[in-house]
């Protein structure tokens, strides 16, 4: 991996390190350890994306999210399929929801993230055009959403008290229902899936995420079995009944 020459000029960067490379099924992201000429030393995140509408995609819905102060990393450089990125220091968001003691905590910061990222979604949606977004047009049904729920695109930082979003390849239009759904899937099927505390916490996070967006149970939950059928599929591991009893119950 080699660093755009105008970024390492612009920079003053005299040395860098890839400190770690991120898993990502899609791109090449790394963090790296730049030092510039002034002998100060900054952490960075690097991603080349392997398809040009994501990149474009990307840096449209992060600069203007940036721009409007929601939480996101800061953009600093992109170019020909690249963007290097602020590091946000703290564990994803998928390795502390579940730990004794946080749920309550983390659970209410997700929501209030969530809630200042749709806003925002919602004013930039008129510079973003359908083509630009990852669902296909006529699947359009008037809201921008995340479209990708997966936790490990959140990341905990303690020192700001917030969680911050750090993907959005997968923005495109739908409801948020969709994005709600998902979310409880995921919550509840992360290894070990199914587990009385992780039904716990995605109903706490269900009800929360009820009240503040103000959504109809029977949507978000059309939406949970949706997604938890896919998962179903992919992981090929079967949905217990207990658990479909338990959700419906919600």
């Amino acid at each position: 991996m080699i660093l755009p020459t105008d970024f390492l000029i612009e920079w003053g960067i005299i040395h860098y390190t890839v400190v770690k490379e991120f898993k990502s099924k899609k791109n090449d992201v790394r963090m790296l350890k730049v030092t510039t000429n002034t002998g100060n030393s900054y952490t960075l995140v690097y991603k080349y994306f392997a398809n040009r509408f994501s990149y474009q995609r990307e840096i449209k819905i992060m600069t203007k999210l940036q721009e409007m102060g929601a939480p996101v990393p800061k953009l600093i450089y992109s170019s020909k399929q690249i963007i290097i990125t602020q590091y946000i220091e703290g564990p994803l968001l998928v390795n502390e929801l579940f730990k004794h003691g946080h749920d309550i905590l983390e659970a209410d910061l997700l929501g209030d993230t969530l809630e200042k990222i749709y806003v925002e979604l919602a004013n930039i949606k008129t510079v973003v055009k359908p083509s630009q977004c990852a669902q296909k047009p006529q699947l359009q049904e008037g809201q921008m959403i995340l479209g990708d729920m997966n936790l490990r695109n959140f990341i905990l930082n303690r020192e700001d008290v917030r969680i911050y979003r750090i993907d959005f390849e997968s923005v495109g239009y739908g409801s948020l229902s969709q994005d709600l759904g998902k979310l409880c899937a995921f919550c509840i099927t992360y290894d070990p899936p199914f587990t009385d505390e992780k039904i716990r916490l995605t109903k706490r996070l269900f009800n929360s995420l009820l009240d503040r967006f103000f959504m109809l149970k029977s949507e978000v939950k059309n939406e949970i079995f949706l997604e938890l059928s896919q998962i179903s599929k992919r992981r090929k591991i079967d949905l217990p009944s207990l658990v479909i009893k338990e959700i419906n119950n919600w």
